[in-house]
């Protein structure tokens, strides 16, 4: 770890410890015994119950219903629509959302490209990605293409909103936000399993099991215990080279934990507190490369051998911990400290060296043309002699902040107000710390040697964001009429290192 992103990791570490310290101090204070706090439900600004129970912020829609109602251009898609055909890939989901386009790139949706109302799809860099309310993205200011992106073969259910009605949601709010909703705590003993097996041995595993206890005058407290796994074989196969028979193994294997728990004491005041840590571990034999467009027509589900050193490993763990008091029957204040931890390696084909070309490097676009030399394109085939430099792309992201909102409802005359004010403080990093390693072949395609290059030769920087963010918001309600005027504030401090 380099001192960029150890000296942050302290703050971090300092900051979470704190922001769970000042979450907890307003329970102890109004530890009060009443007669039915214990199971209250919100007064007047949308506190959910039935079968499950969800903090104010988790969700931006809520039901389908509420979709229908909403003053903005949005979608919501329940358990049913993601549950009903086992979709594990987010690209299938969203296709049946208007508005929003999705661009293919592993087959298995690991690595989304999402655009909401035509901006760049890449990464989904220019949208808000976000999991029960928080930011999603490894680091969504100082680099926000999404390596990482929830899992929505696991979730409960997925909201996108389109345009400048998100403005709640930021950084990005020019195009759109697209929020992931977790398994909630049920209200009573549940258990959940499902099991699949389908094409190129894909196995998935989705276990889930949750209660809630009377405690009596302590309150009651609620859990979720839930894993998840999927691994498959996919649906590529890699040429033979000398010294390598070759391989259809092409897929990955992705494991995810995730534990929630809450309390809500008996006091005067309705409190809770929420915490839920989540886990992702995600081994994929991923490749950047293609093929050539002869190659393509003729078996699309093609690997040269010059891939079969391409692999990511990404590791995440994300945790928050949440507040919600209804000091008065209208008045809500939800607060939410989170923290996240991503670290990924992508080794992948950089560029290739043909010395039947030249001592240069020559990058993939330029051997996969049509102008290319065969003795190019031999290399990338295991044919022909040549290097193949394979770069690993290792980076680690810290993020954490605190977000508070508070929810005023009030009558004004004819009107129905419900008056919403937030604030976030959000801190995101990233550290590149990469190399290269140079494999050399022989006309035949064997590697005859291997040389890793200088950590950080390819690449020593960090990159860190401050941001404070503010927002103000009125529903208005008037007859079959609704208007929701609002302004939002960001003020975003960068910081760049390059070693």
């Amino acid at each position: 770890m380099t001192e960029f992103s150890r000296r942050n990791l302290y703050k971090c570490s300092a900051f979470f410890l704190g922001a769970g310290l000042g979450l907890a101090a307003p329970m102890a204070a109004m530890a009060q015994d009443a007669a039915e706090a214990g199971k209250k439900t919100s007064g007047g600004v949308g506190f959910e119950t039935g079968p499950s129970i969800l903090l104010p912020g988790v969700a931006l829609i809520g039901s389908k219903d509420a979709a229908v109602n909403l003053t903005a251009s949005g979608a919501y898609l329940g358990a049913d629509d993601l549950h009903k055909f086992n979709i594990s890939d987010v690209n299938r989901a969203l296709r049946q959302v208007p508005g929003v386009t999705v661009r293919e790139e592993d087959g298995f949706g690991l690595f989304p490209n999402i655009s909401v109302r035509g901006v760049n799809t890449t990464r989904s860099a220019s949208l808000t990605l976000m999991e029960d309310g928080i930011l999603a993205a490894p680091a969504p200011y100082s680099a926000p293409d999404a390596y990482y992106s929830p899992n929505i073969a696991r979730m409960n259910g997925l909201e996108v909103l389109k345009g400048s009605s998100q403005i709640k949601y930021g950084p990005h709010i020019t195009s759109g936000a697209i929020n992931y909703i977790s398994t909630p705590i049920p209200t009573d003993n549940q258990s959940y399993l499902r099991l699949s097996y389908g094409a190129y041995n894909d196995v998935i595993g989705h276990l889930w099991h949750g209660d809630v206890h009377d405690l009596g005058a302590a309150g009651r407290v609620g859990y979720l215990v839930e894993g998840f796994l999927q691994r498959n074989d996919g649906f590529r196969t890699i040429d033979a080279a000398t010294g390598f028979p070759g391989s259809d193994k092409t897929g990955f294997n992705r494991v995810e934990p995730m534990v929630k728990l809450f309390w809500e004491p008996k006091t005067a005041v309705y409190n809770r507190l929420e915490f839920k840590y989540g886990f992702t571990e995600l081994d994929a034999d991923e490749t950047y490369l293609g093929l050539r467009d002869t190659d393509v027509r003729a078996d699309p589900f093609r690997r040269y051998a010059a891939t079969r050193f391409d692999n990511i490993k990404t590791r995440h763990h994300r945790a928050s911990l949440s507040h919600i008091v209804e000091p008065l029957p209208d008045l809500q204040i939800a607060t939410t400290g989170y923290f996240q931890y991503f670290h990924r390696n992508w080794s992948k084909l950089n560029n290739i060296v043909d010395p039947a070309v030249g001592a240069g490097t020559i990058g993939l676009g330029a051997a996969l043309s049509s102008g290319a030399a065969a003795s190019t394109v031999g290399v990338l085939q295991g044919t022909a002699a040549g290097t193949l430099n394979v770069r690993n792309n290792n980076r680690t992201y810290n993020t954490y902040g605190i977000q508070s909102v508070a929810t005023q409802g009030f009558s004004l005359g004819d009107t129905a107000h419900k008056l919403e004010a937030g604030i976030r403080y959000h801190f995101d990093e990233v550290d590149r710390l990469q190399w290269d390693d140079f494999y050399t072949q022989n006309a035949a395609g064997a590697v005859v040697g291997t040389t890793q290059g200088a950590l950080g030769a390819a690449g020593d920087r960090g990159e860190e964001s401050q941001a404070l963010a503010l927002h103000l918001q009125d529903e208005i309600r008037w007859r079959k009429f609704t208007l929701t005027p609002g302004m939002r504030l960001e003020f975003v401090e960068q910081e760049f290192v390059n070693n």
